[in-house]
């Protein structure tokens, strides 16, 4: 039965969970439903080709009671070990234990070798003495399981896609892995066959030689063509680099020459939301003062750099006014594991820290860090000596005060805007709110105090064109008279 109900989905709101005594299997690669196991065995054979063995009937028998009854006859004839052993071939199924031992190498991001830890093998024979004789011996037979598993599910994914009610939408980036490659995540949304549900699934994470549109839609090519989709595709998301435009440009090319699909570039072609918010905010914060590579990436520099370097990055973010003083605070507390403890003692927790990878990060650091104004001040009082030019006055806690508010909804927007929930519905409604409060930052201006990033006219004008510009709406600015905003 496990390997039925691996197939099966839970039942939608409306929908019956049991006729009579015995639970409803609901398919999940189409509507099909039932509560006969035979009946459904035979649907996922005729219907999606796939083989599930009938369980036996004595494996469906209450496992305590069964143990308890075979014990029993154990302990009359004195045949405990063998009975021992009789109960945990019938109980025990080496596929369940290979596909537990992927799911955990693989979500836990283990070593194949982790199979062949002496200490792993003392967890299992600690659950079961007889344990080992199901584990992997070598890495390399992990590495085997690992593909295997790979494949079968591929298997279900492409099924899932040929039964799709509608085209195939594409998301695509890349990424660069901590080993320095360079991978395109391509991932696809789509209409199943199961009551119109919107489905999504990673249908690759491949290596890329370089950032150039050609070479993104070769490899995206492959892929497509891999899963048979090539002739479904519907749109392609993906952020503002030129590289993007690229190719959809090659992709339309392609598709005509070879498959005769007109395909727009343009039409098709969807911008991440997202990631123009992210531009319009990094835009807004730094605007030049601060270059990308000064960002910190995953944390403190400072132990590879000489004093004089970092007199240079702190007084290169000092040009940010009073969020550049606070994230040389923030470095500083990082500095040691004295500083960091002494921190910890002040603020029962660390600010987080800035960077330019994960966005809303400088949000971030900015709320918990106006939540720990007491301890931040308390700790730049002691190491005055080397945070004088750091130090925040009472007027700039007010402009951080602003400052977060006039960010808050940028991070409510990129919230709401991301993840398989986002619907390209949202993206005027987002748009126009933000234009709202932009707008309401310049009746009520921010910053009254003169604080260096001013927000005079030009930037709301600045911010505009960021967000127009990304989706080609610069002619059709005043949305607020068809969309109802609350702000």
């Amino acid at each position: 039965m496990d390997a039925l109900w691996a197939h099966t989905r839970e039942p939608d709101e409306g929908e019956k969970v049991e006729s009579g005594k015995y639970k409803i299997m609901y398919c999940t690669y189409c509507g099909y439903s039932t509560p006969v196991a035979t009946n459904f065995r035979r649907h996922l054979r005729e219907k999606h080709t796939l083989e599930c063995e009938s369980t036996p009937l004595t494996q469906r028998e209450d496992i305590s009671q069964s143990f308890e009854r075979l014990y029993r006859k154990a302990a009359m004839i004195g045949r405990e070990k063998e009975i021992e052993q009789a109960c945990f071939d019938k109980v025990v199924n080496q596929d369940v234990v290979n596909e537990a031992l992927v799911s955990l190498i693989v979500v836990r991001n283990l070593a194949y070798r982790a199979v062949e830890w002496p200490e792993f093998h003392h967890l299992c024979m600690a659950l079961n003495s007889r344990s080992l004789s199901l584990l992997p011996s070598s890495h390399s037979t992990m590495a085997g399981l690992i593909s295997q598993s790979y494949e079968s599910s591929k298997t279900i994914v492409r099924k899932r896609l040929e039964h799709a009610m509608s085209r195939i939408h594409i998301s695509l980036d890349i990424w660069t892995s901590p080993n320095r490659l360079l991978l395109l995540g391509i991932c696809c949304q789509f209409v199943g066959s199961d009551r119109a549900k919107i489905e999504q699934a990673l249908l690759g994470l491949r290596p890329v030689s370089n950032h150039s549109g050609k070479e993104q839609w070769l490899v995206l090519r492959r892929v497509l063509v891999e899963y048979g989709i090539l002739r479904s595709v519907g749109t392609i998301m993906g952020d503002n680099s030129s590289t993007n435009d690229t190719l959809c440009r090659a992709m339309s090319v392609d598709l005509e020459c070879d498959e005769g699909i007109q395909w727009n570039p343009v039409a098709n072609r969807l911008r991440c939301l997202g990631h123009i918010l992210n531009l319009v905010v990094n835009a807004f914060l730094f605007g030049g003062i601060i270059e990308e590579s000064k960002l910190e990436e995953d944390g403190d520099k400072e132990e590879d750099e000489d004093e004089t370097e970092i007199s240079k990055r702190q007084q290169q973010f000092r040009l940010l006014g009073p969020l550049g003083k606070l994230h040389n605070i923030v470095i500083h507390t990082r500095g040691s594991s004295s500083r960091t403890d002494r921190f910890k003692q002040l603020a029962k927790r660390m600010i987080p820290l800035d960077n330019r990878t994960r966005w809303n990060s400088w949000y971030y650091m900015l709320d918990v860090a106006l939540q720990q104004e007491v301890a931040i001040d308390a700790y730049t009082k002691e190491h005055l000596p080397t945070l004088t030019k750091d130090y925040l006055l009472p007027e700039d806690w007010a402009l951080l005060r602003e400052l977060r508010e006039l960010l808050h909804p940028f991070e409510q927007a990129t919230l709401e805007n991301q993840g398989k929930y986002a619907r390209i519905d949202q993206v005027l409604l987002t748009m126009d709110s933000l234009f709202k409060h932009l707008d309401i930052a310049v009746v009520c201006p921010y910053f009254s105090c003169g604080f260096c990033l001013l927000l005079p006219s030009s930037s709301i004008l600045y911010i505009y064109n960021f967000l127009l510009g990304g989706y080609g709406l610069k002619e059709q600015c005043n949305l607020g008279r068809y969309l109802p905003i609350t702000v």
